[in-house]
Order: C-alpha cells, then structure tokens, then sequence
C-alpha cells in the first residue's frame, strides 16, 4: 500500500466514523 492509499483510505475512514480504527471495518 502507498502513502496515498493509505492516506485514503484514513479520509474515507474519518468521514464514516471519526475513528482511524474505522478504516479496519472497510471491506
């Protein structure tokens, strides 16, 4: 995984949740 990616996915994880641990629940 890239730090693009990685960057992402953290983004779309903190608007689902708020939570970085969000981004685990991504399938």
């Amino acid at each position: 995984m890239t730090d693009v990616e990685a960057t992402y996915e953290d983004f779309i994880a903190s608007q689902r949740s708020g939570r970085r641990n969000a981004i685990h629940e991504i399938p």
